[in-house]
């Protein structure tokens, strides 16, 4: 018991207690041959807690118990088991069937998922994503909160899948992603949307490695707007004179070196050309950098007005869960 506690002080609740459960006397007969009863508050949430008596139990049967359950507690029913087989956890996990298993994982889809395999108990300290690791994250927060598999980011991204596994592994560490699985069936499922963002923002930085200008007539053509001008289209702020634009590191170095012009003789006919550390087309929609991308490029800027518009493209883009 004190191996439960532990592990949910741990990982979820530090102020977690276990607690007889009340209604235990109400429930049918043969649920209390069954199962033994606990109470508990997790992450603001009353759960009541099935110990399995002895022996093994069917998934189906499993999901009618709670059902029974459901109809004697408004509290969310979670089986506790000592250990459990990479079959078992698929099973629950595809019945979305929460569970805990002391010291190991568990699956909570009501407050949170903790899937972890014996992994280090302590999150390291991790400092700001490399250029693959953000595009990995935001990749992730564009995608519907299922499961994804190395291969199926790497194509995304258009990078190696050793490349996503490195930056899978980064996230994890900051506790936004979940691994469940095992050898080449290993999946990848991100946190909600938006303690995603609240948890990884402290790791983002801007896209822009270097800002040069150039004529608008020179310019290459895979580009997207970008900067004010394209916060502009998002929001409900004027245009600003210059246009802005963003290309990735290889179009910039295919431009040549005399079409750039030097800041301090810029005619009306230039433009702000931004180089992102990842490809700027990865999320954009049309020919539009994405939002996330664009607030992250905008943070140095102190304006008020922005402040004000940020925080509503902010809301919008958490809310679109």
């Amino acid at each position: 018991m004190d191996n439960l506690i532990n592990y949910l002080h741990e990982v979820l609740d530090e102020n977690s207690t276990l607690k007889p459960f009340e209604e235990a006397e109400r429930l049918p007969i043969f649920l209390r041959e069954i199962y033994r009863f606990e109470s508990v508050m997790v992450g603001g949430k009353s759960c009541v807690l099935l110990f399995l008596k002895s022996g093994v139990i069917e998934i189906s049967k499993i999901q009618k118990h709670f059902s029974s359950l459901l109809k004697y507690t408004n509290a969310y029913p979670v089986l506790v088991l000592t250990k459990i087989r990479s079959t078992q956890r698929k099973k629950l996990l595809e019945n979305r069937i929460p569970f805990i298993v002391p010291g190991t994982q568990l699956y909570l889809p009501f407050v949170s998922v903790d899937l972890r395999e014996q992994y280090p108990s302590t999150i390291e300290e991790k400092t700001t994503f490399t250029a693959i690791e953000q595009a990995v994250c935001l990749s992730l927060f564009y995608c519907e909160r299922q499961c994804w598999g190395v291969s199926d980011v790497a194509k995304k991204i258009n990078v190696t899948d050793m490349s996503v596994s490195r930056a899978l592994r980064s996230l994890e560490l900051v506790g936004i992603v979940n691994k469940f699985g095992v050898t080449t069936k290993i999946k990848y499922q991100r946190i909600d949307k938006k303690n995603y963002y609240l948890t990884a923002k402290k790791h983002l930085s801007t896209p822009v490695s270097k800002v040069v200008y150039i004529e608008n007539a020179k310019l290459p053509p895979k580009i997207f707007l970008a900067g004010e001008e394209a916060f502009a289209v998002k929001t409900m702020l004027g245009y600003p004179a210059r246009k802005t634009y963003a290309v990735d590191k290889i179009t910039f170095k295919n431009i040549p070196k005399e079409h750039m012009i030097d800041e301090s003789i810029m005619e009306d006919n230039c433009v702000r050309l931004e180089v992102w550390k990842y490809d700027p087309g990865l999320f954009a929609i049309g020919n539009i950098v994405d939002d996330l991308s664009l607030l992250l490029s905008l943070e140095e800027i102190k304006d008020e007005r922005i402040a004000i518009e940020t925080e509503k493209l902010l809301g919008e883009l958490l809310c679109a869960e």
